[in-house]
């Protein structure tokens, strides 16, 4: 299937998100697999029903109150454990800040690629992988990426290209619990918060 990051902050889901739902609803139409939404982080219950709203076939949850907002080597930690256990074909994540320190973390812990910034996603009728497209070169050259030998394909997606996922009438989803799953202890000490 295709799993996406769920990411948050401050109480609420990031703006991206929908975007990358509605990217993965895209490519499910090609090939026709679930669309799966990895949370993890404290108190994070509360954004499942707006994640199953969006069309998410499953919510794989890890609410624990020891994990913080800014805990990133806990969080990559936590969310490579659920993808080598759920096994997605796809994974895709925001080309925000937390995207793009969180996913490298992550496909170095599973050894797989991450093509980052990604403007255009499609499936390759070929091979059924991942085209994965973004500027290169300064943006002189667009380059396709194909994942052909490491599992889950991975990118990052830039914000506001692609079109947010339409809400659902009857959600049909459900939320996992992943509670078997150990939270470490993060080595990371959080001083404070500066608002840009």
């Amino acid at each position: 299937g295709i799993a996406v990051f769920a990411e948050h902050r401050r109480g609420k889901l990031a703006s991206v998100v929908p975007e990358i739902i509605g990217a993965a609803r895209e490519l499910q139409k090609e090939l026709s697999a679930p669309v799966s939404a990895i949370l993890v982080g404290a108190g994070v219950r509360a954004y499942t029903e707006e994640l199953l709203s969006y069309g998410v076939d499953e919510v794989w949850m890890i609410d624990n109150p020891s994990i913080g907002d800014f805990d990133e080597d806990v969080q990559a930690d936590l969310v490579a454990q659920v993808l080598l256990e759920r096994r997605p074909e796809i994974f895709l994540g925001g080309g925000t800040v937390v995207g793009r320190s969180l996913l490298p973390r992550v496909a170095a812990r599973i050894l797989t690629g991450l093509t980052a910034d990604c403007t255009e996603l499609a499936v390759d009728p070929a091979t059924m992988l991942l085209r994965q497209t973004r500027p290169a070169f300064g943006g002189n050259i667009m380059a396709t990426i194909l994942t052909q030998n490491h599992r889950p394909q991975m990118a990052t997606v830039r914000h506001k290209v692609m079109t947010p996922a339409e809400k659902v009438d009857h959600p049909r989803g459900k939320v996992i619990e992943l509670t078997h799953i150990e939270v470490s202890k993060s080595k990371i000490e959080f001083l404070e918060f500066v608002e840009e």
